[in-house]
């Protein structure tokens, strides 16, 4: 359950999202970055395993899929995107 939490954490780090600065009522959320600069990182590569983030080795980058999007999105009851 902790290294849910963490993916989580690492995946909303990533796309930028401050849930405290969310709006009552707001339904969508328009990401304005999508990437996590770090040396290989076992949880990040979990996630990519999984399908939710992805990995660019020439910037040492991974950034969230999608897919990992659409679970945010279910998790947090918000509609995350671009």
């Amino acid at each position: 359950m902790e290294r849910t939490k963490k993916k989580i954490n690492l995946m909303k780090y990533a796309l930028g999202i401050d849930v405290r600065n969310f709006r009552k009522g707001q339904t969508k959320h328009e990401c304005y970055r999508n990437y996590f600069a770090t040396k290989k990182d076992e949880l990040w590569e979990e996630l990519v395993e999984d399908g939710y983030a992805g990995h660019n080795e020439e910037l040492n980058q991974y950034y969230v899929t999608a897919l990992g999007m659409e679970y945010l999105s279910d998790i947090l009851d918000i509609k995350i995107g671009w």
